[in-house]
C-alpha cells in the first residue's frame, strides 16, 4: 500500500497572551480581552496544571484483593509566570498589584491555534514570585498564579490586529514628495514626467526636428 503523507497541523507557542483584570479589582465577571491587561516580554507560560483526587474506597470484600478509588474533587492547578523585569509595564504592576489584593483576579491565557484561538480563562490569586538579577545576563522576574474555581477553555475568534496607518509628513518632506496616477508616493516632479506623453519616434531617414529640415534646405542652395 502507498504511504499515506500527511503535514502536521502542530503550532509553536510564539504569539500566545496572558492577560490580567485591570485594577481595581473585583469584577463579576470575565472582563472583555480588550480591558484587560496584557503582561508583555513573556519567556515562560504554561495551561493550567489541572487535578482530580482519587478517593480510596476499598473494603474488605474489594473483588479480587484490588484496590478501589472514587473520582473525589478538582483542583483547577497553577500558572506559572517569567518574564523580563520591566518595571514600568502595566501587565507586571497588575501582577504586582494583585499580589497584595485581599482576593481573586481574573486571568485570561490565548493560545495561538490557527485559524481560531484556544482561550482559557478563570479567578486566581497571586500567591508569590521572585526575581533574577544576574550579573552578565538579562534581569528576569516570576509569578505564580493560583487559580480558584473551574478553569473555562473555549474556542474564541480573535479579530486580527491591524496596525496604525503610517503619521503623516512633515510639512518639509510633504512639499519634497507627490502621488502619481497610480497612487504611489513619488518624489516631486516625477509624477509629471511619468504622465507626460513621449514624443512620437521619426520614421527612418526623416528629420527629427523642423530646425533640422530648414537647416538642410539652406545648406542645399
Amino acid at each position: 500500500m502507498p504511504t499515506v503523507v500527511s503535514p502536521t497541523k502542530a503550532h509553536i507557542g510564539y504569539g500566545a497572551e496572558f492577560r490580567v483584570e485591570a485594577p481595581p479589582f473585583g469584577a463579576v465577571t470575565l472582563p472583555p480581552d480588550e480591558t484587560m491587561i496584557l503582561v508583555t516580554e513573556l519567556q515562560t507560560l504554561a495551561e493550567p496544571e489541572r487535578s482530580k483526587d482519587a478517593v480510596e474506597v476499598t473494603h474488605y470484600n474489594s473483588i479480587a484483593g484490588y484496590r478501589e478509588f472514587i473520582s473525589g474533587l478538582k483542583d483547577g492547578g497553577e500558572i506559572p509566570l517569567e518574564f523580563s523585569n520591566v518595571p514600568s509595564d502595566e501587565g507586571q504592576q497588575a501582577l504586582e498589584a494583585g499580589f497584595e489584593y485581599d482576593g481573586a483576579i481574573w486571568w485570561s491565557l490565548i493560545i495561538p491555534t490557527v485559524p481560531d484561538k484556544w482561550r482559557w480563562s478563570g479567578l486566581g490569586i497571586v500567591t508569590g514570585g521572585s526575581g533574577d538579577v544576574p550579573l552578565d545576563d538579562k534581569m528576569t522576574r516570576s509569578r505564580t498564579l493560583k487559580i480558584t474555581g473551574q478553569p473555562v477553555l473555549e474556542m474564541v475568534v480573535i479579530p486580527p490586529v491591524v496596525p496604525d496607518p503610517p503619521a503623516a509628513l512633515s510639512a518639509d518632506l510633504a512639499d519634497a514628495f507627490e502621488t502619481d496616477a497610480a497612487g504611489r508616493v513619488v518624489p516631486a516632479g516625477d509624477a509629471a514626467r511619468v504622465a507626460a506623453p513621449k514624443s512620437p519616434r521619426p520614421a527612418a531617414g526623416a528629420p527629427a526636428f523642423e530646425g533640422f529640415a530648414a537647416s538642410t534646405e539652406e545648406g542645399a542652395r
